[in-house]
Order: structure tokens, then sequence, then C-alpha cells
């Protein structure tokens, strides 16, 4: 059964027109919530779309000007916004060792302000955002990373602080891994800090500090995932692996972390890699979304662990159904308390989590719903049929899912109250 969508098209710029041998590449994207910005293959516009509470469709509000260039790097631009000050900042590279960060217009497109930094900005996954304030890290040709604070306002960006690793942690510049977590509405930033190898990892909070200790055998430690709670209190998820296994995320301990003082309150264990954590208050529980390798299985399995928001014990497990032949674009839990699941053939699943809680995933492969695709570019994509290959990336809303193909102007949009969803 295939899906009701919507279909966009990226415009190009005025008067630009792509060469005739120069064929159409998948559209990069970056997502800033409420917002998405689309950059064609030559770079010609960079558009900014609304994506609305409410409405099915993004309405395209403006283009950036300039827009981001191409880079060898698409896959680390990173953008967010600032709606209190109508300001959108773009993130990206321009070689090994230099970064950009600009300020937009959300009105206009205008540029407001241009910060080159020396070194490659990471860990720009987290929440690094208030209504005037964000935080960037960057790491130098050392790998020695320091976090940049930027006060945000209707005219741009004015850098107000760095922060360095902490020598007592890190002794050897290069073998220290600082990662900044949070930034509170009240400017309070909270960073996790350690050297490599370790067994421990430092939070920070102002001037409180907390040490935690892998549940494993470990050497390296890694916040690979971070939920807000409440406004006092969050769960990590800490990834720990070892040099002798060549630092695969094997473990993971999840922990719950209070600020006020500073202190963990419960510490969950899981016996594989979690990539992502969320929080779902109407079910009282946080989802983790992980993987394990085994070199005896065909695929590598993908697991969905459902733990009890206040104590940390594990409410349920699911292994998610696999096939030996299924390319994963997408595994996500949105703050509508869905869970999706979207392979590279536009095959998708979408379930409310607290129906999975209660049964768990039994008739998932039954239940995938195929989107709406666009013609096969070539003779070998028609010959694949349903088994074609043409999504390049995916952004999951809470309400919705935008679809990027492996080539074209277009995008499309698939609400999820037009998927079918299966009671188990």
């Amino acid at each position: 059964m295939q899906t009701a969508t919507t279909i966009l098209q990226h415009p190009l710029s005025a008067g630009f027109a792509p060469h005739p041998n120069s064929p159409w590449k998948a559209l990069r994207s970056c997502y800033a919530p409420p917002y998405v910005l689309t950059s064609d293959p030559w770079s010609s516009a960079t558009n900014v779309w609304h994506l609305a509470k409410g409405t099915t469709v993004p309405s395209l509000v403006t283009n950036l000007q300039p827009p981001i260039p191409l880079t060898p790097w698409p896959s680390h631009q990173w953008a967010t916004t600032v709606p209190e000050h109508a300001v959108i900042i773009v993130c990206f590279h321009t070689d090994s060792n230099m970064s950009v960060v600009r300020a937009h217009s959300l009105v206009t497109g205008d540029l407001l302000t241009e910060v080159e930094l020396t070194g490659r900005l990471v860990h720009t996954s987290f929440r690094h955002v208030t209504a005037d304030k964000i935080a960037l890290t960057v790491a130098d040709a050392q790998r020695r990373p320091q976090i940049i604070l930027y006060d945000v306002h209707p005219g741009g960006l004015r850098e107000t602080k760095r922060i360095g690793s902490d020598e007592a942690i890190c002794h050897t510049p290069g073998d220290e891994n600082l990662i900044p977590l949070l930034l509170a509405d009240n400017g309070d930033l909270l960073t996790s800090a350690t050297a490599i190898p370790s067994s421990t990892l430092t939070l920070s909070l102002g001037s409180s500090q907390l040490l935690l200790e892998s549940s494993s055998v470990a050497d390296y430690m890694d916040v690979r995932s971070l939920a807000v709670i409440s406004p006092t209190s969050i769960v990590i998820a800490v990834c720990e692996s070892h040099s002798a296994y060549d630092f695969e995320a094997g473990e993971c301990t999840i922990h719950c972390v209070v600020f006020s003082p500073l202190q963990s309150s419960w510490r969950a264990h899981i016996a594989h890699e979690v990539k992502s954590i969320t929080h779902h208050p109407a079910l009282g529980c946080i989802v983790a979304l992980g993987s394990v390798y085994d070199p005896n299985e065909p695929v590598r399995r993908h697991l969905m662990t459902f733990l009890d928001a206040q104590t940390g014990a594990v409410l349920r497990e699911e292994a998610i159904p696999l096939a030996e032949h299924d390319d994963i674009v997408a595994v996500e839990c949105t703050s509508s308390d869905r869970f999706v699941f979207v392979l590279k053939t536009g095959r998708v699943y979408v379930a409310l989590l607290r129906q999975i809680l209660e049964s768990g995933l039994h008739g998932m492969r039954d239940a995938l719903r195929t989107l709406e695709k666009p013609e096969p570019y070539n003779a070998k994509a028609r010959k694949a049929g349903d088994d074609w290959k043409w999504v390049d990336h995916v952004i999951v809303e809470p309400e919705r899912l935008l679809v990027f193909p492996l080539r074209g102007p277009d995008f499309y949009v698939v609400d999820f109250d037009v998927i079918v969803f299966k009671r188990h």
C-alpha cells in the first residue's frame, strides 16, 4: 500500500541553469526545527522552509545570501535557529582545518555576521542554543577541543567566552574529548570530559563536578545522546568501548543526572551500543535505540529498550525485525511518541510507542508501507522495481517525514496521519 505524498521543489537561484551534462544529485539539507534548509548540488541557492506546527506542507520563507557553498564535507553542515531574534545560524567546513559560522536574518536571508574558525566543528548533535546564546565546539589539527560561547542578537553573533580542556583530566593535547552537552536558559553550560584512554568521564556544571565510571571493561567513554527530563534533570547515554576491539561501542550506561546538586540519581547498564535516547512523559519512560554486532549474524541487530524514567528499570526490550537486504535510512522516536523506521527502498513503518510497549513489534514487516517514489533514473533502477534504493536521506519530524531522493530538485513530505497504523 502506498501513502499519500506532497511533492515540493527546491528553487534554483534566478538566472542559474545547470549544465546539461551536470546531472542532479541529492539535495543537501540541514534540520533546524522548526525550519529546514535545502541546498542544490551546485550551491546556487540555499532555501529556508518553515515547518509550521499544525500544517501539512512546509512553506518557503526565504533564501540565504550568500548560499552555503559546496564543500567536500556536506554531512558536516549544521544549522540552528534563534526565533527570539529572527536569526538562523549555519556552520560548515571550508577545508580540513577551517570552519565558518554565519548568522542570517530569518526574514530576509541576508548575512548578518560571518566568523572563520581554525579547526573543525564537532559535537553538533546536542542542544547548544537558548533564547540568546549558542555554544560551538572546534577541534584543532591536534584534535584539541575548545568550546566557544556566543551571544545572539538581532545583528548577529558576539563571542563571549572560550573553554578549553581541563589539564587535570587530560594531560596530553589530543587525548581529550570535551563535549558541551546542554546550554541552560540561565547560560550555565553542562560539559563532559574524558581522557583517551580512560574508564571515567567527568561532568561539569559551573564549579560542580560529577565523576561517572564505566559499567564494563572500557578504556574509552563517549556521550552519544541526551534527553531532557525536567528543567533540573537529564538522562545521558554513555557508550563504553575498548581499544582492543577497535573502539567498537559494545556496551552503554544510561545515567539520570540532576543539577542541584550535580549527582546521578540512577544508572542502567545496557549490554549493547545505544545511539539515541528520547524521553516520553506520557508513557513515563525513556526509549533507547541501539544495535549490536555479531559476526555470526548476517545483519547487525537493532534493538529498542524501554526504561522507567524514575528508576531506570528496563520495562521492555524489542529486536527490530530486519531482512538481510535491508538498507536502513532512519530509526527514530519522535516527541509525538511515535517510532519511525525507513528503508532506502522507500518502505516505512510508523507505530505508536504505547502500542510497542504493550505488545511489541510483532507483525512489523507486514505493516511496512511504500512511499510514492520518482520515476526510475535508468534501466538498472527500472529493473530493480520495488527493491530500487532511491532514498538518499530523510528528516523525521514529530508529525511528518521529509524524504530526499538520490537525484533531482524534488523532496517529499508525508504526514504520519495518512500512514495506516497496524494494531498488533
